[in-house]
């Protein structure tokens, strides 16, 4: 349940989100993570963060009667993002709340599990200048551990498993996994060459013993920041929002059907870039998902050039259309 420190931190959070909408105009956020792993409770509140195109304010929970009390404050704010990852006894408690709480409209929905992983493999590829023939050592189990072990081979890394043994591992990569759990200790830093990379993705991979060995060793150390995922993913969450509550849509003009933003139209529709306000033409349906080559039938070319003459009508109207 919500302490009185916590409701004194959220007060907090929502005076410094009213601040910086006041001061930059931009939406406003309010993401919701669960926790990780089960281990974890209570509620956190993450400092407030000014991305390039929102403003995003943090809680992380475990329980569905904490995101209740929680959403009994968010009203100020234009978007709730909520982590949907079933991970948590109470992960589809959560996810129902969030959809009777919080109108449609509002509500977003993303994997927070998702996020991790985009984040630790950019980070990884920006660090190491891309892994492609490299060999990586992956440590760790769980989702991100999957994810990783599942995409690495397809972007070119052979990814090998360490064993219990002592002999040398020819890898200058190695990524822990774990979310929340120990996956490398010493022995397995003392197998590895001294140029090694060793990146704590899942937080907290590496013991004790395991750290100071390879500072010793005059290892590289890393541990995932994913500032950077979860901006990129309510990004991603806000541009799909526009495309289907806006852009998406059919309409038929004259016989001639239209359509925009992700529907799978019929063969001969004029595929536009907005159905509401359309600027530009993408070409002609052929029925099942792709566009028509050129050169167009006589029917097709009819259609976009009266779809097109509309849209310069409309141009040349100017706003007031």
């Amino acid at each position: 349940m919500l302490l009185a420190e916590h409701l004194a931190t959220l007060r907090d959070r929502l005076d410094e989100v009213a601040a910086l909408a006041a001061r930059t105009n931009k939406a406003t956020v309010l993401v919701v993570q669960q926790f990780p792993v089960v281990e974890d409770d209570g509620v956190c509140f993450p400092p407030v963060r000014e991305s390039i195109a929102n403003l995003l304010a943090f809680v992380e929970l475990g329980t569905a009667h904490d995101l209740d009390a929680i959403l009994a404050c968010a009203e100020p704010f234009n978007w709730i993002a909520v982590d949907a990852d079933h991970k948590l006894p109470e992960s589809a408690r959560i996810v129902q709340t969030a959809g009777s709480r919080v109108p449609p409209g509002r509500l977003l929905f993303y994997s927070d599990n998702q996020v991790w992983f985009d984040s630790a493999l950019d980070m990884v590829q920006r660090i190491e200048g891309g892994v492609s023939g490299r060999t990586v050592v992956m440590c760790g189990l769980g989702p991100l551990a999957d994810s990783l072990a599942l995409t690495l081979p397809r972007i070119g890394a052979c990814v090998i498993v360490p064993d219990d043994g002592t002999s040398p591992l020819h890898a200058s990569i190695v990524l822990g996994a774990s979310q929340k759990r120990e996956s490398i200790d010493a022995a397995l830093i003392q197998r590895l060459p001294a140029n090694a990379a060793v990146y704590d993705l899942g937080i907290g991979n590496l013991t004790f013993e395991a750290a100071e060995l390879a500072r010793a060793r005059g290892m590289r150390l890393y541990r995932l920041d994913n500032r950077a995922g979860i901006s990129s993913a309510i990004v991603r969450l806000l541009e799909t929002d526009n495309m289907v509550s806006r852009l998406m849509g059919r309409v038929r003009l004259r016989n001639v059907e239209v359509v925009a933003g992700g529907l799978l139209a019929p063969a001969g529709a004029v595929i536009v870039d907005d159905i509401r306000c359309p600027t530009m033409i993408f070409g002609i349906a052929d029925g099942h998902g792709r566009f028509k080559g050129e050169p167009l039938g006589p029917d097709d070319r009819e259609r976009v050039q009266y779809v097109r003459s509309l849209i310069g009508r409309a141009l040349a109207a100017g706003p007031s259309r």
